[in-house]
């Protein structure tokens, strides 16, 4: 097999690709794409390729709020692009079906955290209704439309920040808020270099003002009281209209917040860096069950919320103190949105395992070739930390939290991809913890081949090296897991944070058959070995047993995972990790399976191509 370097850009490390910069790639060169191309006769419309189930809202898009949207985007175009921007831009009719199209995905779950029985589309700012167009053209996959939300959403990337510069009182606003955020959602997960490190940079403002206006703190959520009956029937009922919109304002701005950690923690897991959202400072509440706020009038929201006692005080504290309290029948059960609750948990637990990640990292720099016991038995004045429980501490707490399973009740928006979300988080941070995709992903060649050389040297020393551990055999094990689960995700969910999940996972399952594979043609055999003993095929992706716990701990048997052996085959096969470019059209496999007879998002597209490449990639740096 021959050697190549790879040339496939891929934004989802750390250092992204800084060789890679072009002065072409700028905010203006998109503005072309704000126009679509003129329908000839016969041809169809771009919103009759949409296809939209239902609608979330009645209030139709107003001809008005159009208008508002274009006033918007022109502020932000050159003078040369205007004119086309301005009187080819998408119609009314197509901008209302990418808005509700956005509320109404099953893979943005927008109900979440935008108040869908209130929303009408005319009341709401220009800004937060492109942002949700922009999502919403990004969200068909379709080529055209594509180039169109992301054309947009570098228009409203720009808009934003000019209104709070303009205007110092607009950073409290709650729909700018949503709108710049659902635009840091579209650029992180677009694929496109530029647009992910502005959206990795860009983030820190949100959480800025966030933080500054105490977003994060318990106190900034008082408890709602519903008001006393007056006398006054029309005084009665505008009260508690009133009374309603607070709490709908509130409580926006508390799911908002949760969203944002949600995002924080994904965007530590794709790019390998540290959160921007301590587990410390985030105190405030829990929000309402979503029955609670999927309530269409105040009547009913009244009637709901004196079933929701003492709800302030449940928050991630409350949960990790005593999680039964969220289980059926707990003091919890039935008055927070148990949905956020477990993401909650899942950004909780990253933090935890990144914090042990970075310092293991940073103990490896100061002890490359021993460990830190042996180091420290040598010089006892050493200020290095001793070794802790700290990774059984998190797996421990993981296997508890397994056990306790998902929290009912689930409503209709909570379907069973929560559980396979919160599954692949889990099995992606125990991953993490056993495996250095940092390193995995240099010695992939994407910086060149020196570097490369260097990983595939450490990775494969002697004794020490990681292939040779047990951790490293865990660490497959939960890759492999990783493909299984999203082999039976619903089509078109293996995208964003998802899509990069699987690329990590056929990253380690990818260098560990590399490494192993090199190591036996210098000498080594073809089984993994213990301490003597039979050895056999161990399908790493499948439920524990004790056959793959002999070769997880001993090293006993050759590891194997389930899928196709090549893009055509339909039947699943077992496939030997050993051998890297069949590992890796597995995990092609799977990316281009799930989104089968559909268009693919362009960052799934990426990422393929960087899979393609590393498939013939096959780590002889010039290693010995």
């Amino acid at each position: 097999m021959q050697s190549r370097q790879i040339t496939a850009t891929c934004p989802y490390t750390r250092t992204g690709n800084s060789d890679r910069v072009r002065s072409s790639d700028n905010g203006t060169a998109e503005e072309g794409n704000l126009s679509l191309p003129s329908i000839g006769s016969g041809s169809e419309s771009p919103e009759s390729r949409i296809k939209l189930d239902r609608r979330t809202t009645c209030a139709k898009l107003s001809v008005t709020m159009r208008d508002r949207i274009v006033a918007m985007v022109a502020k932000t175009c050159k003078a040369e692009n205007l004119i086309r921007a301005v009187s080819s831009f998408p119609s009314v009719k197509l901008l209302d079906t990418l808005v509700q199209y956005y509320l109404t995905s099953p893979i943005t779950q927008a109900d979440s955290f935008l108040h869908a029985a209130t929303f009408d589309p005319n009341r709401k700012r220009p800004e937060l209704l492109a942002a949700m167009a922009a999502a919403g053209a990004v969200l068909t996959a379709d080529p055209a439309l594509t180039k169109l939300g992301l054309a947009i959403q570098e228009c409203i990337r720009a808009a934003v920040p000019l209104m709070w510069e303009a205007d110092n009182s607009t950073i409290r606003d709650l729909e700018l808020s949503q709108a710049y955020f659902i635009a840091l959602e579209i650029g992180l997960w677009s694929g496109l270099s530029r647009k992910v490190e502005i959206a990795e940079s860009f983030l820190q403002i949100l959480i800025t003002m966030l933080r500054r206006d105490a977003k994060f703190r318990h106190a900034r959520y008082p408890e709602t009281s519903v008001p006393e009956t007056e006398a006054d029937e029309d005084t009665d009922t505008a009260t508690l209209q009133e009374t309603w919109d607070t709490w709908i304002h509130q409580e926006s701005f508390k799911r908002l917040v949760f969203r944002v950690f949600q995002h924080d923690t994904a965007s530590s897991i794709a790019l390998l860096v540290n959160p921007l959202i301590s587990y410390a400072e985030v105190s405030l509440p829990f929000p309402f069950s979503f029955s609670l706020w999927a309530a269409s009038t105040p009547d009913a929201w009244k009637s709901l919320l004196h079933t929701h006692v003492n709800t302030t005080c449940a928050n991630l504290t409350t949960y990790l103190e005593d999680p039964e309290q969220f289980s059926p029948g707990g003091t919890f059960s039935r008055t927070v949105d148990t949905t956020v609750v477990r993401l909650a948990f899942v950004s909780w637990i990253w933090r935890s395992a990144w914090e042990s990640i970075q310092l293991d990292s940073f103990m490896q720099r100061c002890s490359p070739s021993n460990t830190i016991t042996q180091r420290q038995s040598r010089n006892r004045n050493t200020l290095l930390p001793t070794p802790s429980s700290r990774l059984d501490d998190l797996k421990r707490i993981i296997s508890r939290f397994q056990l306790l399973g998902p929290h009912p009740p689930l409503t209709a928006h909570q379907d069973t991809t929560l559980a396979t979300t919160v599954h692949l988080h889990i099995q992606t941070t125990l991953l993490h913890l056993h495996a250095p995709l940092e390193q995995l992903h240099l010695l992939s060649g994407i910086e060149g081949h020196a570097r490369a050389n260097e990983v595939h040297i450490s990775l494969r020393q002697a004794e020490n090296g990681w292939v040779h551990s047990e951790s490293a055999r865990i660490g497959i094990c939960h890759a492999g897991r990783i493909l299984k689960v999203a082999r039976g995700l619903p089509a078109g969910m293996v995208l964003g944070i998802r899509a990069v999940m699987v690329f990590q996972a056929g990253l380690v399952l990818w260098g560990y058959g590399i490494l192993k594979s090199k190591g036996e043609e210098k000498g080594g055999g073809g089984e993994e070995k213990g301490d003597g003993g039979e050895g056999g095929e161990d399908e790493v992706d499948d439920e524990d047993g004790l056959q793959l716990e002999r070769f997880r701990v001993l090293g006993r048997g050759k590891p194997y995972i389930r899928g196709p052996v090549c893009e055509t085959q339909s039947d699943e096969e077992l496939v030997d990790v050993g051998r890297p470019a069949d590992v890796m059209d597995v995990v092609i496999g799977v990316m281009k399976g799930n989104h089968e007879g559909v268009p693919r998002p362009p960052l799934v597209d990426s990422l393929i191509r960087l899979v393609m490449e590393m498939k013939w990639w096959d780590g002889d740096c010039g290693a010995s």
